[in-house]
């Protein structure tokens, strides 16, 4: 589907992916390593993972960009140092039943992007960068390449900016499409227009907008011979992802990577074989 040379994480996995938002939140704290664990044993074919930069310019692994939410300190991470981010109890908010907190007090820490990358030295990656204005991007690319993760790791970020300075740093490392990108490229496959070349090698959307569902298979088989995966975030509901699934998306992206694997199991075995194997398997 994609042109010959182009780097792209997710080749040689079965497809449609399943990519495990934020590790597995549903069953352990997001963004921390127990999360991270339990995807993988769970099947899951890719890891989201978020980052933001430290006061002292260390790149951590959160999607806020404050710490109240998911730990039991207060403040910007931007206005933090990683030392005192590291005494911060990152299980100490998650609850599974409002009652009791079961990674409270176990030494859940914060982890760094090189030691996610380093601890998972097989997994793939998409890493949503989440400032607006990074404090160095070149840092980011650095650490990427001396992880040797620079083929694992598909780079996302909901800036324009931000994409465009990462592909000017290092355009071996695969991106998505920025929400602007995003929108031109839906409006022109949904006319028919084709999208010429375009700097992105998927395009990562919403199942629904304004509540309604938008995706269709003509939409998809267009962005498909347009060299470009899809995948949809986030989709929790096993209904959806099985409509998902029929259409032809690439992947998606959920917070219950155990559930999206066994859909995705019963799914594929009502599904017709080719030459001796199901066909949605790349």
């Amino acid at each position: 589907m994609r042109k010959a040379g182009q780097p792209y994480p997710f080749d040689e996995l079965q497809r449609p992916l399943i990519m495990a938002h934020r590790g597995d939140p549903v069953h352990a704290p997001e963004n921390t390593l127990p999360a991270f664990e339990s995807a993988i044993l769970r099947g899951a074919d890719a890891l989201e993972a978020d980052v933001h930069w430290t006061r002292d310019g260390v790149i951590v692994v959160i999607h806020d960009e404050v710490v109240d939410r998911v730990s039991d300190g207060h403040g910007r991470v931007r206005d933090m140092s990683w030392s005192e981010l590291r005494r911060l109890d990152f299980g100490y908010r998650f609850t599974l039943d409002g009652r009791t907190f079961p990674y409270r007090g176990r030494g859940i820490r914060m982890l760094t992007l090189r030691e996610l990358l380093t601890r998972f030295p097989e997994a793939r990656f998409n890493i949503d960068i989440k400032p607006k204005d990074p404090p160095s991007l070149a840092q980011f690319v650095r650490e990427v390449v001396e992880c040797r993760a620079e083929r694992r790791v598909f780079a996302a970020s909901f800036h324009h900016k931000v994409l465009n300075r990462l592909r000017r740093i290092y355009p071996q490392l695969a991106t998505g499409a920025s929400p602007c990108e995003a929108m031109a490229a839906l409006a022109r496959l949904h006319a028919g227009v084709g999208l010429g070349r375009v700097k992105y090698k998927a395009l990562q959307v919403p199942p629904r907008v304004r509540g309604i569902p938008w995706l269709t298979e003509r939409w998809l088989e267009r962005a498909h011979r347009a060299g470009l995966a899809v995948h949809v975030w986030t989709v929790n509901d096993p209904a959806d992802m099985e409509r998902l699934f029929d259409l032809g998306v690439d992947g998606i992206v959920t917070d219950d990577p155990g559930q999206g694997v066994a859909v995705r199991a019963r799914w594929a075995a009502r599904q017709p074989r080719e030459g001796g194997r199901t066909k949605w398997i790349s």
